[in-house]
């Protein structure tokens, strides 16, 4: 007989148990609520209550078989194996989901409410594998009258006691043999997360010298706030056109203050010329680029630099052999705007601004085309350039390496931990059976396994920060 003071450790035990199971419920809760499944958790916790529920009842009759009804140790024997076969069932449904997960990197770095939606093979673990064990079990334990009375904590079948294969001590463990294909699943996320780690490293040394065109809506206007439009090499030559038309009749002053830009205005209709002036005026260069200062004053400006930056220039001469001064012009340039010409009718100007996917730097290389050398009527396009950035090359945007979801990698050391419980409850039955003992053990490791039923997803799941975080509100509700 089991002394008095072992049972009541047991029942301590017990209580302590159900407030694990209280636990159980709100951990798991949270853990469905949080990865979006919630039918895993539930049903777990359904068959946990079942299996700590029916154990505990055994409490009214001092956990002595001898003295409980024999109806309620038959029932208390099939009860306790229909709730280890839905923990089972779960556990073996959790396995399919993250075996199917690891199996599929690329979804790692998703949201990890994929794997566990319900699907209808589940059924077969969940739904199908209890009651079809639960009716082998009955129909076993009702033919060979297998629960009699012994020294134990609860009833179970006794006599022969090879019928627990069939319900605890067996089944639920030959379902749980796939949950060791995580072991598998493991080795095969190490690996991949060793690619994933090489991959970085290349694509570190890979994107280091990425070119980035820059973006004209954003970037120009910054720079431009902070930057005046630096002077022209007096090497410049501008053709400037005495019956052109003033950007504006209000300008006399022809520099500009900074900030501050002349808009578009519609000037009268004039009849179209043949003159020589009029052809080149409405030639390509001229019709493409923007006057914003007034072109009769411009050479005289011009004039005036020329002493201030003689001096400048010829220090720095081995600099503007290396770079040309355009590169200059085309960083500080403000936008880029083009004259449209209108139809004979109308004859107005309309402005635009090009929107294309060219970087600032390229357009102003277009439309750079007034120099020295355009002094003559023959136009001769540019050929375009490498881009070039002022500060520097920028890396290219890195891509994000999926990882493995924390709640993944939980569930599936609590597969391999239960698969190893189960293993655990089959080892006291397995060696009574063999060495064919007239009563079985008092006290097996199928009662330490029942502890860990309730705990076990305490103590896996309970330190998820997702976890937490619906425990606090659901707290703060309260």
């Amino acid at each position: 007989m089991l002394p008095f003071a072992l049972k009541v450790v047991w029942f301590v035990l017990s209580f302590t148990d159900l407030k694990g199971l209280l636990s159980c419920w709100f951990v798991l809760g949270a853990f469905g609520r949080s990865v979006g499944a919630p039918w895993g958790p539930f049903v777990y916790c359904v068959g946990c209550t079942i299996l700590q529920g029916i154990f505990c009842l055994g409490m009214i009759w001092k956990m002595n078989p001898f003295i409980m009804p024999r109806g309620f140790c038959i029932a208390q024997t099939v009860i306790s194996s229909f709730g280890a076969f839905l923990l089972t069932g779960v556990t073996f449904a959790f396995s399919l989901a993250t075996s199917l997960a690891v199996l599929k990197p690329k979804t790692w770095g998703d949201s990890h409410q994929a794997f566990l939606n319900w699907r209808p093979a589940y059924s077969l673990p969940i739904i199908i594998f209890p009651i079809v064990g639960t009716a082998i079990h009955v129909a076993f334990v009702v033919k060979f009258n297998s629960v009699h009375p012994t020294d134990d904590f609860h009833c179970d079948s006794t006599n022969p006691e090879w019928v627990r294969f069939l319900g605890y001590s067996g089944l639920p463990f030959v379902l749980s043999i796939p949950s060791y294909i995580s072991i598998k699943s493991i080795v095969r996320v190490d690996k991949t997360n060793k690619h994933l780690k090489r991959s970085r490293h290349a694509d570190m040394d890979d994107d280091a010298f990425t070119p980035v065109p820059i973006s004209r809506k954003q970037d120009t206007l910054q720079r431009v706030e902070g930057h005046t439009m630096p002077s022209r090499p007096p090497s410049v030559q501008l053709s400037v056109f005495p019956n052109r038309e003033p950007t504006s009749p209000s300008i006399s002053n022809p520099s500009l203050s900074p900030h501050k830009f002349h808009l578009p205005f519609t000037t009268p209709f004039r009849e179209p010329s043949s003159s020589p002036d009029t052809e080149r005026r409405s030639s390509p260069v001229s019709s493409s680029f923007p006057t914003f200062i007034n072109p009769a004053n411009e050479v005289s400006s011009i004039e005036e630099q020329k002493k201030g930056l003689s001096s400048e220039f010829s220090t720095r001469s081995e600099v503007k052999e290396s770079r040309d001064w355009r590169d200059v012009i085309a960083l500080e340039n403000a936008d880029d705007i083009a004259i449209e010409t209108g139809d004979n009718k109308s004859g107005s100007m309309k402005w635009s601004v090009d929107d294309t996917g060219k970087s600032e730097y390229d357009i102003g290389k277009e439309d750079d085309v007034i120099s020295g050398e355009l002094g003559s009527d023959s136009y001769r396009p540019r050929p375009p350039s490498r881009p070039f950035c002022a500060s520097g090359p920028r890396k290219g945007r890195r891509r994000v390496h999926p990882n493995l979801a924390p709640a993944i990698w939980r569930m599936i050391i609590f597969q391999v931990t239960f698969a190893s419980m189960q293993l655990l409850t089959c080892i006291s039955t397995l060696v009574d059976v063999i060495s064919q003992r007239a009563q079985p053990s008092p006290l097996g490791t199928q009662h330490f396994t029942l502890l860990f039923a309730a705990w076990g997803p305490v103590i896996l799941f309970g330190h998820l920060p997702e976890v937490r975080q619906h425990i606090i509100a659901w707290r703060r509700k309260s």
